[in-house]
């Protein structure tokens, strides 16, 4: 289940770069990583942001921080339900079923 979110995630997501010019600076990294986003998640999303703006890599990075809280919040309630003894898979299953928002946030 978290795999094929994590991969649902990634094609939408998935934004075209291919202008072959080097990475970022280190001071516009850090510009964003000051804000609170992990250096990773800037690095990450500058690449996948192309030439598209700083608008657009502020959008990109809220995304990633959504989704990454989202799939946090799956987890911990996968491994609570676990942990009063319901089966992982029969978990998965009512997750898939209810979707990731409803069980995330319902």
């Amino acid at each position: 289940m978290i795999v094929m979110c994590c991969l649902f995630i990634a094609l939408i997501l998935k934004v075209a770069n291919g202008n072959g010019k080097a990475g970022p600076s280190a001071s516009s990294v850090q510009e964003y990583v000051d804000m609170g986003f992990p250096e990773e998640m800037v690095l990450k999303a500058m690449k996948d942001n192309g030439d598209n703006g700083a608008d657009s890599l502020i959008v990109l990075l809220l995304t990633y921080k959504f989704f990454l809280h989202e799939m946090s919040q799956i987890e911990e309630k996968v491994d609570y339900l676990v942990k009063m003894g319901f089966p992982e898979d029969e978990v998965n299953v009512a997750v898939t079923r209810c979707g990731c928002i409803y069980f995330c946030f319902g």
